[in-house]
């Protein structure tokens, strides 16, 4: 969109019909099997109802660097350390991304669920389904924060849920919790 401070730049190289505004929007564009690849701008993608990645063989791209500092909704004014953040604080949201498609590819993404509700369950969930076809799923320096509220320690949550129906799933240099200042726990 307009606001991105990259919208102008993505416009010279990519037809305007291949820039989206939500992870949910570019997932709906792929398509599932084909290897397509989304690149997400550094930014504060703020969600306000689950994303769920259902479709296969899809690379996830942040274009923010090796860098796993997220980006919270109160901090991004005040520091310039913008990474690809898909962020929820709405109450009643289970999980900011909910993966259930397989071998799927994610690279330096930020996956961040504070909403202030016990049905707020965490960041990210793979699987969670009855079928086993959340499998292979890979994840590369990308950060999951959840149970960041008080009202969350009121329930078993998590920031990163492994549901049934994942297997051969792997994270490498990822950061799964709260590592950093800020944030109720």
């Amino acid at each position: 969109e307009s606001s991105n401070l990259w919208y102008d730049n993505l416009r010279e190289k990519v037809d305007d019909d291949h820039i989206f505004a939500t992870l949910s929007d570019a997932h709906a564009a792929c398509t599932s099997g084909q290897s397509d690849t989304i690149y997400t701008t550094p930014g504060l993608y703020t969600t306000t109802t689950q994303t769920n990645l259902t479709k296969n063989n899809i690379n996830y791209i942040g274009t923010g660097g090796p860098n796993n500092f997220i980006t919270a909704a109160a901090t991004i004014a005040s520091r310039d350390m913008h990474n690809v953040t898909i962020y929820c604080d709405t109450a009643a949201v289970p999980w900011t991304v909910k993966v259930t498609g397989y071998r799927n590819n994610f690279y330096g993404m930020d996956f961040v669920n504070t909403g202030a509700a016990a049905t707020n369950l965490g960041a990210l969930r793979v699987g969670g389904i009855t079928t086993n076809t959340a499998y292979g799923n890979y994840f590369k320096r990308c950060t999951f924060h959840g149970c960041m509220d008080t009202a969350q320690n009121t329930i078993n949550n998590c920031s990163l849920d492994i549901g049934s129906g994942a297997s051969n799933y792997m994270f490498e240099e990822c950061i799964i919790g709260q590592n950093t200042f800020g944030g109720d726990r």
